[in-house]
């Protein structure tokens, strides 16, 4: 049975569930060859998050791509949810705030992705929040670990 925060959790994850299984089908009903990953499945983290078990996402990651190996279906497009996540005993959990630009950073890492890109409606990563920091400048350049950071 479910606590109280935990079905928030759940429910709050929906949304970017369902809008990205909605897109992966689109873009196979265009002609493109995507496969679906939901996040919950392969994303796990300690505790209620966002820190990342990366061992056991990793593991699992690369199960399920294997599967799709497996099927002949695997292609080199993935369309896999942001912010949703699971926790070690696989309940469901969100990787809160900001979490699905922290989920790009995590899965470009655990894919082995030599840049990440993350649009947005602001104009870069800046060096501190600018409502708070009147000096506040973009930065040039952010590694994978600054971005996950900062995240």
């Amino acid at each position: 049975r479910f606590k109280g925060e935990q079905m928030l959790e759940l429910v709050s994850g929906f949304g970017e569930i369902w809008s990205a299984g909605v897109l992966s089908a689109l873009l196979c009903e265009m002609g493109y060859d995507f496969e679906f990953i939901n996040a919950k499945d392969v994303l796990f983290v300690q505790g209620s998050g966002p820190e990342v078990l990366w061992e056991t996402s990793r593991a699992a990651l690369d199960e399920k791509i294997a599967g799709f190996e497996a099927e002949g279906t695997r292609s080199p497009h993935l369309v896999i949810t942001g912010y949703v996540a699971s926790t070690a005993d696989g309940v469901a959990t969100t990787l809160k705030r900001d979490g699905s630009d922290y989920s790009a950073s995590i899965f470009a890492h655990l894919l082995r992705a030599g840049d990440c890109y993350i649009w947005t409606d602001v104009s870069g990563v800046l060096t501190a929040d600018p409502r708070r920091v009147p000096g506040a400048r973009p930065l040039e350049c952010i590694s994978y670990n600054e971005a996950m950071e900062l995240a």
